[in-house]
């Protein structure tokens, strides 16, 4: 199974959202795609932007300055080292010209806690080009966006992504753990605690299984669930 199959497996479940994307695209409107981590936020912006009448520019830097220099490039508009030496005002002025010169809207994958100034000035420069802000986070709350709430004041510029279901989500690990070629003992018992700790979300699922198959984790065909377990819970990282 290819990873462009695994992509279409985390979407299972996603036509209703993928419709409510394109649709407040069409009519213009912000919108704030929230859920917890992994639960396939990216994959549904991707599937649902792709071949739409408006140029989706993915960025994904932590700060304004960085974000305005990802859109340029992304436009055309400037190379990397032509961005790099623009300051910020400069980079917006750039970017409402481009703006305006072609219809597109503003991915911002995961959005960032952003200051007052900065949504502000980010809200300027995209209404006077009638260019929709489409953001990815974990929640539609100020710890999560900060003022960037300012774009999502109405429940119709938000769009929470909920966990797969529980078939679904049996259904994604499968196919998962054959693409990954994971083989262990006692297959159904692993799975069944995998999904468990992983609470429907697909980007979960992936990241457990691929962690099943480092030696780590190991003890011949068998898999030491407890140590993955903790390992995946306190965010350690290993090499191996």
């Amino acid at each position: 199974m290819s990873a462009a199959a695994a992509q279409a497996g985390a979407l299972l479940e996603r036509d209703p959202a993928i419709a409510a994307v394109r649709a407040a695209l069409a009519a213009g409107r912000n919108l704030l795609v929230h859920g917890p981590a992994g639960v396939g936020k990216s994959a549904l912006l991707r599937a649902a932007l792709e071949g739409q009448p408006r140029t989706p520019l993915f960025c994904s830097a932590p700060t304004a300055a960085g974000l305005y220099r990802q859109a340029l490039r992304a436009l055309g508009a400037a190379d990397a080292r032509a961005a790099e030496a623009l300051s910020s005002l400069r980079c917006r002025q750039k970017l409402a010209a481009a703006f305006a010169a072609q219809p597109c809207c503003l991915v911002w994958d995961p959005a960032p806690a952003a200051a007052r100034v900065v949504a502000n000035r980010l809200r300027d420069v995209l209404r006077a080009s009638a260019v929709p802000l489409v953001c990815a986070a974990a929640s539609p709350y100020m710890e999560a966006i900060g003022h960037l709430s300012i774009f999502f004041s109405l429940q119709s510029e938000r769009l929470r992504v909920p966990p797969l279901s529980p078939p679904a989500a049996r259904r994604f690990a499968e196919r998962e753990a054959v693409r990954l070629q994971v083989h262990f003992d006692d297959a159904e018992r692993v799975l069944a605690e995998l999904l468990r700790l992983a609470q429907g979300r697909p980007g979960e699922i992936q990241a457990l299984l691929a962690m099943t198959r480092l030696p780590r984790y190991r003890q011949g065909n068998a898999v030491t669930l407890r140590l993955l377990y903790l390992d995946r819970l306190t965010g350690a990282r290993h090499g191996d």
